[in-house]
């Protein structure tokens, strides 16, 4: 494992539509940043699903960046249940663990080295109890709090362009009543026009992964939600 200089815990909510689009968020983070490393804990008893999913995105095992996302397994989890107590509990020990930077024996037996703690968590919804732990381990640590299951529409409506978003709307509408003489009211209007138009057409290439519904469905969601 290559230590970097900045160290990012993710954790998404135990749903299959919440980690298929966290692992494409961790892989173009790491991607476009080559100084930060992921840690991302998981039920144990989905390594195979998960390895597959990160496969899609760093086809090469020996990607040095594959070699900056940590992959955690943590506890078994119930198909069916979103959040177990087996599941958070793991959670809270390798927490303690994690902000302490010490080692850390997970599930399977294996021993994760210690790395320095956190710089940032970026949380699934649902995970108040966690967040409060971390304050307690940490409370200067900044924690952000993204729904992963909405993370496609996310960026499409207010991410750069190069990352398939809209863009900034706003130098957009000054722009387009600068060459066009409306006013600014009135370039707003087109443009946020516009937005929706782009939003809700299915056709257009977003330059970002799919958003994927409910967990056992391969059904691809191009629109404001990913649950049906």
């Amino acid at each position: 494992m290559t230590f970097t200089s900045h160290h990012l815990l993710m954790v998404c909510l135990v749903a299959w539509g919440h980690y298929r689009p966290g692992i494409a968020c961790a892989a173009k983070l790491l991607e476009e940043t080559n100084h930060l490393t992921i840690t991302l804990p998981i039920p144990s008893n989905w390594i195979k699903e998960i390895d597959d999913e990160v496969a899609k995105y760093i086809h090469d095992i020996r990607d040095p960046i594959r070699n900056r996302l940590r992959i955690v397994p943590i506890g078994n989890v119930v198909k069916t249940e979103i959040i177990t107590a087996t599941f958070v509990a793991g959670l809270f020990s390798f927490c303690a663990n994690l902000f302490t930077s010490t080692p850390y024996q997970q599930a399977n037996g294996n021993v994760l080295s210690a790395i320095r703690q956190p710089d940032v968590c970026l949380l699934d919804i649902s995970y108040w109890d966690l967040l409060c732990k971390i304050r307690t381990f940490n409370p200067k640590t900044p924690v952000l709090v993204l729904a992963f299951g909405n993370i496609t529409s996310t960026i499409r409506e207010v991410g750069p362009e190069k990352l398939g978003g809209v863009g900034d709307l706003s130098t957009k509408a000054k722009v387009l009543a600068k060459e066009t003489g409306k006013s600014i009211r009135e370039a707003h209007i087109e443009v946020g026009s516009l937005l929706l138009i782009l939003l809700w057409d299915t056709h257009i290439n977003h330059n970002i992964p799919a958003l994927y519904a409910r967990e056992e469905s391969d059904y691809q969601l191009d629109r404001f939600t990913s649950h049906i």
